[in-house]
């Protein structure tokens, strides 16, 4: 079954989203169709789908652009988003990003030791960075010490486990960032 996540997001889509999957004869599709089925049940006539034969029809495919067999196209109002990894977290991602077209910018502290959303390993934030871009969002890191303005795309301000304390002016800014309707985690 779907997560509840996606469970909401399918009962709240604002328009039609029709999803075109391109499997050729070589592709097995069963996956891919008993997941479609989920997403139609749940949209509650706001999602349909249907199977195209890149071999059969390959100017469907080149309309779509299609480079890869087993690519699941998702289309509403005029936006589409491409599946190459046929999952639920993936169409669900390229569902939220038909949603809100425009990304948002998340930004990690850095200069104070805290954990990286970049590197990799038992110290880093990339797996909640990968979660993030998903969904949409855009991440950044933003250092204060250098840079002592906070950027005006700023849709939140993540302070990761920080090792040493932030300076007098770095709590300044976030405190005027707060007060101003920003978010901080």
């Amino acid at each position: 079954t779907l997560a509840p996540e996606t469970i909401t997001i399918l009962q709240q889509l604002p328009d039609k989203v029709q999803a075109q999957a391109f499997f050729s004869p070589q592709t097995d599709p069963t996956t891919a169709t008993k997941l479609l089925d989920q997403y139609k049940f749940h949209a509650k006539g706001k999602f349909d789908y249907q199977f195209i034969d890149p071999v059969s029809n390959p100017v469907a495919a080149q309309q779509a652009r299609i480079t890869q067999d087993g690519t699941i196209v998702l289309s509403m109002g005029g936006h589409q988003e491409l599946v190459t990894i046929v999952s639920e977290q993936e169409i669900t991602g390229a569902l939220l990003r038909l949603i809100n077209p425009e990304t948002s910018t998340v930004y990690f502290l850095t200069g104070h030791g805290e954990y990286s959303p970049d590197d990799t390993g038992k110290q880093s934030y990339s797996q909640v960075k990968q979660t993030l871009v998903s969904k949409n969002y855009t991440v950044k890191t933003l250092n204060l010490l250098a840079n002592s303005q906070i950027p005006s795309d700023a849709k939140a301000i993540i302070i990761a486990g920080p090792r040493k304390p932030l300076s007098q002016s770095e709590v300044d800014l976030l405190d005027g960032y707060l007060k101003n309707g920003g978010s901080l985690i």
